[in-house]
């Protein structure tokens, strides 16, 4: 006698497969996204620096940590 399709605990098996490899794709994405974050906004704080440092002729008047060259971090 031949088999008629799927049993059910085949398919819930094959579902609950899914599930596990959706899951970990899903944390490996959201940990990318949460990376890209932190690299824009230590690039926004380097290039609003720079700007202070090129709108400012006066270096004495400068924030003491674009006095020492660090320019994508703040104090």
């Amino acid at each position: 006698m031949k088999k008629q399709g799927f049993t059910l605990i085949e398919m819930l098996v094959v579902m609950a497969i899914i599930v596990i490899l959706a899951t970990v794709v899903l944390a490996v994405v959201m940990k990318g996204l949460k990376k890209a974050e932190e690299v824009e906004e230590v690039s926004d704080t380097r290039q609003e620096n720079i700007q202070t440092l090129i709108e400012n002729p006066r270096y004495d008047e400068l924030p003491q940590h674009l006095q020492e060259g660090r320019f994508g971090e703040k104090e």
